[in-house]
């Protein structure tokens, strides 16, 4: 079909949180459905060494996409996922015990995943000056660096970002 990215490139390292914006309808969701398998790629997406196409896909990607769906069980097995004990350490990481902000929920994350490369394709840009690496996707091109880097040299990625941070599009 229709090439939607190209010239996609980017490594990280585990530990590292990446996070993926751009405008609506740009090819976040497409990328995310590339790492699940579900879209055919051209070129290379390797895994420590091991090229993703030769690999069993759940034991490598996890996602959770816009529209989560539950079991048809107890809210406690849609938490545990066939899992026994406790769900309170995973109710603790995601900040269901109070009122959880997206800060304590990126710190949550960080620590569960850091032996992971997790990579956050959202168009809420709140946290992003917190990540390892921001990549924005315009026309089907991915430009990635550090989120000082991206305000300093993307006028659509600067006007998102403090147009959520409720400010007028000055420096950052």
């Amino acid at each position: 079909g229709e090439e939607i990215l190209r010239d996609v490139s980017f490594s990280a390292r585990p530990g590292e949180i990446v996070g993926i914006t751009g405008a609506v309808a740009c090819g976040k969701s497409t990328l995310g459905q590339v790492f699940l398998g579900e879209f055919p790629y051209r070129g290379s997406i390797r895994f420590g060494g091991r090229e993703l196409r030769d690999l069993e896909i759940p034991a490598v990607v996890g996602y959770l996409g816009h529209q989560p769906e539950l079991l048809c069980d107890s809210i406690r097995e849609n938490i545990l996922l066939g899992d026994t004990g406790s769900c309170r350490p995973w109710l603790e990481a995601v900040c269901m015990q109070d009122q959880a902000t997206e800060a304590a929920i990126l710190h949550s994350l960080r620590t569960a995943a850091r032996d992971s490369v997790v990579l956050l394709l959202t168009h809420r840009l709140d946290q992003f000056e917190t990540l390892d690496q921001v990549a924005w996707i315009e026309d089907g091109r991915l430009d990635i660096g550090t989120h000082r880097e991206l305000m300093e040299r993307r006028t659509a990625y600067r006007a998102l970002y403090l147009g959520q941070k409720g400010g007028g599009g000055h420096g950052a």
